[in-house]
């Protein structure tokens, strides 16, 4: 009905201008097709949704009843508009969705009815009584801005612009606007100031998250803000984007704007795409032309009072609710224009998605500032940075798998979001997969291999993920998964993604079991986010790519596996144009995990039934052991100058059969029980750091005792021991320990 009552509206407006050009014919079809339109709507007004909706059925059935010359539907309907325009117009002019853009469309739609009364004779005072405020509304919260400021669902390119309401409102009747600093009924507040000859404006939401009954386009905004500067929004909130899609609950959290949570706790319980449960409640207790104190109680009966203040020294917000931990949000279009000094608290700084426009999203810096009890902040013009960096200390993150550093900071992975860690807990970055039943508890995500088993950052805010037999991007700025690879029939998830030089920014190949000896691919995504096939081993050459692995000379190594006597390593120069075989054919030569250095390839070997080594490979020499292993080698990192690699509890290759999913037997060169990290100096001397006991689960069905890394380089060492006793699925920081009297 919503739809059909905009089109109805706008198909009269076609009508009245082109009625008498249009072919007969044309005619004909055109009003039949209204009418119908029209009868359906009689009888479908959207009193389940009520609100906007409601309030476009009933001027829609105004304006087609006047077309029509349906006095019976128009008399019905004018009436209904004016009960539900008592209801939806607040004394003070505003839509009572609290949404700016609303605001706006419902105001266009209250010109445009009370136009259409006047043209048939039908001049109603009652309705264009709302005029006046509602311009007034519109006005005061757009006046010599660039955009409307973004509050509840909210976009720049959804409603008329402001000039245009305004020309129209005086064209027909004569009506000019009203600054109004106090909107007190819809609970916005405009405070303007002059700061070294810039024209400084500030917009505080101090309302509700709209009507009790209709809350759809609610987001958790309360006690936020807007910071113009000569009209260009300088702080702001991240606005909607879109309603049909994976990033509409982050649109609609704190986090998006420039507001205060208390304990990690959202202000309202949002859910599905328009629905919110419990409710928020925010009350003014003072404010003056300068400054304005609020209380907000959260979802959860938290109560968290802010003070924001504009002066000649800037923008002052201060937070704070006894014995909560609480997180502030500041969204900075251009932190050059305002520096933000943190006077108490600590800060964090994440690139986060801001939509000006509806489908259309850039990228903003995030400050996050935390601390218990109290924090505040002071926003100065022209200070540039002037925040303090945290380092996150947390040791252990049980639940969560780490993915991959991006600009040193560390992502996880969890139940098909994406995380980083925050000083009030985990922060949400993006929606990776659907959640399903299989990701209720630990022992169905180890048997469904839910989680993704590899992870590489490629830029400032993207990382490609290896998961579910396919390569997605995800982009932590933008908060967006794409797809970009999937893999071949007879092949699953890529063991491993690489670093690329050149036009590209990553390599990977096909790796399965690949029963058939089939053709064997090695892919590489260029800048373009284009996968191209670089590279074809034969069939019945190689049964899949393990790695590759960058050389400091140009071109790179391959690791192929796994029995096979073409299984081993191989060289191949920058572009793969030339590929050819180093070390092949015996078990020594089989690795995942490997790293150039300026003494040579330094590489662990990956065989299930022989004993493993790290070796040192120089040229076409035979490799120098460096140390012995206990089991195979799948995972390792470089971390600080040295070379991390853990071992593997996996079962005996030959081992096959219904039976062997449940059997415990390890393979011949599985020489224990337990995962172990061993660390590698640059001396090309080995040390254990660490272990963890397999668990006694079937190792095929419930995966293989490990200890696997992230992706990209960070200030500390990250684990992820799997299918281990006590640490199984934690997120784990190893730290180096000083030894002496002050070690700890």
């Amino acid at each position: 009905p919503y739809t059909t009552a905009l089109r109805i509206v706008s198909w009269i407006d076609y009508y009245s201008r082109t009625g008498e050009a249009l072919p007969d014919d044309f005619r004909t079809v055109f009003l039949s097709s209204l009418h119908e339109q029209y009868v359906f709507l009689t009888r479908s007004l959207e009193k389940d949704i009520l609100g906007n909706h409601y309030f476009e059925d009933l001027r829609s059935l105004v304006t087609a009843a006047l077309f029509f010359k349906d006095e019976p539907v128009f008399e019905r309907a004018l009436r209904l508009l004016k009960k539900e325009c008592k209801e939806e117009i607040l004394p003070d002019g505003l839509h009572f969705e609290l949404s700016p853009m609303y605001h706006k469309i419902v105001f266009e739609g209250m010109l445009r009815t009370a136009v259409a009364l006047r043209h048939a004779g039908r001049q109603d005072d009652e309705l264009e009584a709302y005029l006046q405020p509602m311009l007034n509304a519109a006005f005061s919260l757009e006046d010599g801005l660039e955009r409307l400021p973004l509050f509840n669902d909210c976009g720049n390119n959804m409603a008329k612009s402001l000039a245009a309401l305004m020309i129209t409102a005086e064209k027909y009747f004569g009506l000019k606007p009203r600054f109004c600093a106090k909107l007190d009924e819809g609970g916005f507040y405009i405070f303007r100031h002059d700061i070294n000859g810039h024209a400084v404006t500030l917009i505080v939401d101090a309302a509700r998250p709209g009507p009790s009954y209709i809350t759809g386009h609610a987001h958790c905004d309360a006690m936020s803000y807007e910071l113009f500067c000569d009209g260009v929004p300088v702080v702001v909130n991240c606005g909607t984007y879109a309603y049909q899609c994976r990033e509409r609950d982050f649109f609609r959290s704190t986090s998006a704007h420039n507001a205060v949570m208390a304990d990690g706790v959202e202000q309202s319980q949002y859910w599905s795409t328009f629905r919110l449960a419990k409710k928020s409640s925010t009350r003014v207790i003072e404010s003056t032309d300068s400054s304005i104190l609020m209380e907000m109680t959260d979802q959860s009966g938290s109560r968290v009072k802010r003070s924001i203040s504009l002066s000649d020294e800037g923008l002052y917000v201060e937070d704070t609710s006894e014995g909560k931990n609480l997180s502030s949000f500041i969204h900075l279009t251009d932190s050059e224009i305002f520096g933000v000094e943190v006077i108490n608290g600590n800060t964090d700084i994440d690139p986060m998605p801001y939509s000006v426009d509806y489908g259309r999203k850039q990228v903003v810096d995030c400050f996050t500032v935390s601390g218990k009890d109290k924090i505040c902040y002071r926003l100065t013009l022209g200070s540039g940075h002037k925040y303090q960096e945290r380092k996150v200390t947390d040791d252990a993150f049980p639940g969560y798998k780490p993915l991959a550093f991006i600009n040193g900071k560390l992502y996880l992975y969890s139940k098909g979001y994406v995380w980083t860690p925050g000083h009030a807990g985990m922060l949400n970055c993006v929606n990776f997969s659907d959640s399903s039943w299989k990701d209720r508890n630990r022992l169905l995500v180890r048997l469904f291999r839910r989680e993704p088993r590899a992870a590489f950052p490629i830029d400032d805010s993207k990382m490609l993920v290896a998961a579910y037999r396919s390569i997605y991007s995800v982009d932590i700025a933008l908060r967006e998964v794409r797809k970009i690879y999937t893999a071949r029939d007879g092949f699953s998830t890529p063991l491993n993604i690489s670093a690329a030089s050149g036009e590209w920014l990553a390599l990977w190949g096909d790796y399965g079991t690949n029963a058939g000896h089939d053709t064997v691919n090695i892919y590489a995504l260029d800048r373009d986010f284009s996968v191209e096939t670089v590279y074809s081993f034969k069939p019945g050459q190689i049964r899949h790519v393990h790695n590759i692995v960058p050389r400091l000379s140009g071109g790179y190594y391959i690791f192929t596996g796994d029995q096979e006597d073409d299984a081993g390593i191989y060289t191949a120069d920058a572009d793969f144009g030339h590929v050819e075989k180093l070390k092949t054919g015996r078990q020594q030569y089989r690795a995942v995990v490997g790293f150039d250095t300026a003494d040579g390839l330094l590489y662990a070997t990956d065989a299930v039934n022989e004993p493993n080594f790290i070796y040192l490979l120089s040229g076409n020499a035979e490799p120098e052991i460096i140390s012995p292993l206990n089991g195979s080698c799948i995972y390792g990192a470089c971390h600080d100058g040295k070379y991390y690699f853990s071992t593997t509890v996996e079962p005996d290759e030959n081992n096959t059969g219904p039976l062997s999913w449940i059997s415990r037997k390890r393979g011949s060169g599985i020489l224990s029980d337990e995962a172990e990290l061993v660390e590698v100096d640059d001396n090309m001397k080995a040390r254990k750091i660490t272990g963890f006991r397999k668990d006694a689960l079937p190792m095929k069905l419930f995966q293989y005792g490990s200890i696997q890394f992230p992706g990209g380089k960070g200030d500390s060492l990250w684990i992820y021991p799997v299918a281990v006793k006590e640490a199984d699925g934690t997120a784990l920081r190893i730290r180096e320990i000083p030894l002496g009297p002050d070690a700890r």
